[in-house]
């Protein structure tokens, strides 16, 4: 069985409930595979639960602390070896928004962290883990925290 080589490797990451296993463990494996990691974010516009039919405009404002945040994150935690880089995309559901990007940039591999049902749309809804390990165009590891 030949192994597929990994180029490309998505981080999906929430900045609210961040994992620095996951991202050690993101890192690590791009070493390894001398692969290119991209750490995502999804900003979500709308707020399901508290208001279904107005969808809440983000500013641009919002998006760019976001990004600010994410590369920080990343600075604190990537080496200057890895090659990598920061998106903050913004959309909904989170999984779809997390496939259509690994779809468009071919990734190879999904890593995510596990946490725990947090967040209103996930009770309702199901895990986005879950979902992104369906639906994605790659193979996805989930790495659980323990």
């Amino acid at each position: 069985m030949k192994v597929k080589r990994i180029r490309k490797i998505l981080l999906g990451v929430d900045l609210a409930h961040f994992s620095e296993d996951t991202i050690k463990f993101a890192v690590e494996t791009a070493k390894i595979r001398r692969s290119k990691l991209t750490v995502m974010f999804v900003y979500r516009s709308v707020h399901p639960i508290i208001n279904l039919a107005t969808p809440k405009k983000s500013s641009p404002n919002e998006i760019e602390n976001c990004k600010s945040e994410l590369i920080s994150l990343c600075e604190k935690h990537i080496p200057k070896s890895v090659d990598w880089e920061a998106v903050v995309i913004e959309g909904k559901p989170i999984y779809q928004t997390i496939v259509r990007a690994a779809q468009k940039i071919s990734t190879d591999l999904i890593i995510l962290g596990e946490h725990d049902r947090h967040q209103q749309d996930e009770i309702l809804l199901g895990s986005n883990a879950e979902k992104i390990a369906r639906y994605a165009p790659c193979s996805v590891l989930i790495l659980k925290n323990r």
